[in-house]
């Protein structure tokens, strides 16, 4: 099954990752303990606010029950949209849900490209160029041979 992309209704008006912030392989699988539960919860919460806006839709709710479904729904969102919002505060661009998927603004050599990481993965042992697709994810080689510093 493909991944799901971030539901609109998630994703709008989120702020863009600070891209003033670059990593290294090193330092954006650290942050992997942090992030990877947060992204569970949003995974969680997408699938219930899914849920919650099938039955929302089906015929012969009662009218109350659907003002508190409805409540229940826009809640689920909102937690979801906070923690999508903390990730990006840290510098990273979830790109997709089920499974989760993430990408972290490096510099290879000097060139921007991103790091990426999809749940499952224990280290940040991938990359792309900007623009191209996660078919196009290529080995990280050498994480310490100094190509993922930052070039001035």
């Amino acid at each position: 099954m493909p991944p799901r992309v971030l539901e609109p209704n998630l994703a709008q008006d989120l702020p863009s990752p600070e891209r003033s912030r670059y990593f290294t392989p090193a330092e954006a699988t650290a942050l992997l303990p942090t992030l990877a539960p947060r992204l569970t919860q949003v995974d969680a919460l997408a699938a219930a606010h899914r849920a919650m806006r099938a039955e929302l839709r089906r015929q012969g709710i009662r009218a109350d029950q659907r003002e508190a479904l409805n409540q229940d729904a826009l809640h689920t969102r909102d937690q979801a949209r906070q923690i999508l919002e903390e990730i990006a505060l840290l510098g990273v661009e979830v790109i997709g849900i089920q499974p989760s998927r993430v990408h972290f603004p490096a510099l290879l050599r000097g060139n921007p490209v991103w790091l990426c990481w999809r749940a499952g993965e224990e280290q940040v042992a991938w990359w792309q160029a900007p623009g191209d697709g996660s078919s196009a994810r290529r080995p990280v080689r050498d994480p310490d041979d100094g190509s993922w510093e930052w070039w001035h």
